[in-house]
């Protein structure tokens, strides 16, 4: 499980999935009075807490098996043609003009597998600092 500083990151700056985390009826109250909606915990679910932040202290951050179930059920598609579509995207998705696949920008599945799925559901890359592309909004 990817808990670098920069996954961290790419997933608190990930808004789609953000707004798609696992979130319980329950609110949890810090004690600088700042009140937000708790986390549904489950057992494989993996949490940041961001001691300074100004719009929540948890950042959800996704292991690559969420991204996995996440993508078969979106794209109506079996393991084998989401592995396939998964294989065709590191071998040619190349970022910024760069002569090198994206398996190569990655170290680590969850980074790897985070980058396909905002490509594939949103139409977005991770610029170092950012997710850029489409904007989405609900």
């Amino acid at each position: 499980m990817d808990t670098t500083p920069e996954y961290i990151l790419r997933c608190k700056k990930a808004v789609e999935l953000q707004r798609i985390a696992p979130r319980s009826k329950n609110t949890v109250k810090w004690s600088d009075g700042i009140t937000e909606p708790s986390f549904a915990y489950q057992e494989h679910d993996v949490f940041y807490e961001e001691v300074s932040c100004d719009t929540g202290r948890l950042i959800w951050i996704p292991r690559q098996g969420w991204y996995q179930e996440k993508l078969i059920k979106l794209l109506c598609c079996t393991v084998g043609h989401l592995l396939d579509d998964f294989y065709l995207f590191c071998d040619t998705h190349v970022p910024q003009g760069n002569e090198v696949s994206a398996a190569v920008l990655e170290d680590s599945f969850e980074k790897l597998w985070q980058r396909f799925y905002m490509h594939k559901c949103f139409n977005k890359s991770w610029d170092g600092k950012n997710w850029n592309g489409r904007t989405i909004t609900t």
